[in-house]
């Protein structure tokens, strides 16, 4: 189980739920798994932004990416995320590849993994099966949407950027989905 931050950071490696519900498409690693110096760098560029930055409510655009070129895959989309002291956060989503109602809101925990970094992670039901329908949909099975997420934050405390990876698993928890990446921008919400 992950505990909650402790100390002053800027940067911010959140394996968060950002609400990703990613359609399926790319695998393979981040960029941020491919360049452990993100960290050090998000530290150095805001180590002026005070503590617990992650704490409160965010308006994240979220966009599906390739896994291996960081190429966009479709539009963005709008999710909210909020974020509580005791290291746990809820996040929706209105990705249009989900059909009305079929994905519930996501719960998940976060904590602070080093120098300027946190992680996070969600899990959000599948209520309901439905079958493909490119290109707007590829289909999801019932069952869990599961989201960990690298956040950094920019040079203030109220925008940060984030990359994300999202595996899809059936009722019996078997994976038929992933990991599939994405690309985040937040900026708190006022």
């Amino acid at each position: 189980m992950m505990k909650h931050p402790t100390r002053t950071f800027c940067g911010t490696t959140v394996l968060l739920t950002l609400a990703v519900a990613l359609t399926g498409v790319g695998t393979t690693r981040t960029a941020s798994a491919a360049n452990p110096d993100i960290s050090m760098c998000a530290v150095e560029k805001c180590a002026h932004v005070p503590a617990q930055t992650l704490n409160g409510a965010w308006e994240v655009m979220v966009g599906l990416v390739d896994c291996g070129s960081g190429a966009a895959i479709g539009p963005a989309f709008p999710s909210l995320l909020a974020f509580a002291d005791a290291g746990t956060f809820v996040e929706t989503t209105s990705n249009p590849a989900f059909a009305a109602g079929q994905r519930e809101p996501g719960v998940g925990v976060w904590s602070r993994i080093g120098p300027g970094m946190y992680q996070a992670k969600s899990e959000a039901f599948i209520q309901f099966t439905t079958s493909a329908n490119p290109p707007t949909t590829p289909g999801f099975l019932a069952g869990v949407q599961t989201i960990t997420q690298t956040i950094v934050f920019d040079s203030d405390a109220d925008h940060w950027t984030a990359e994300a990876k999202v595996l899809f698993s059936d009722t019996a928890g078997t994976t038929y989905r992933g990991p599939m990446c994405a690309k985040a921008s937040a900026q708190r919400l006022q």
